[in-house]
């Protein structure tokens, strides 16, 4: 379960230092949509990396919200580290 969450911070800060070197490169429309496709192509991978390992180990049928889920977690957080990447970016454009 932790390598889930680890996935998950790789994520969420590899994609904003690499948004953060483009902020003033690119408009924030362009900064957006490759945001998302970092985020997209990262949890992507790794999610299917992951059900290639071990597929009982990452797909539970456990009561629970997120511990019911397992691996399809990282469709969920997909939109969620994309609009944390977008309030860091405005924040160090301010």
């Amino acid at each position: 379960m932790y390598l889930l969450f680890i996935i998950l911070l790789l994520s969420l800060i590899l994609s904003t230092f690499i948004c953060s070197f483009l902020v003033n490169k690119v408009n924030k429309r362009w900064l957006i949509i490759i945001s998302l496709f970092i985020n997209a192509i990262m949890l992507g991978v790794s999610s299917f990396v992951l059900y290639k390992i071990d597929v009982q180990k990452y797909h539970k049928n456990v009561p629970g919200l997120f511990d019911s889920l397992g691996i399809v977690v990282f469709i969920f957080f997909i939109p969620i580290i994309t609009l944390i990447n977008i309030i860091l970016i405005q924040l160090k454009k301010n």
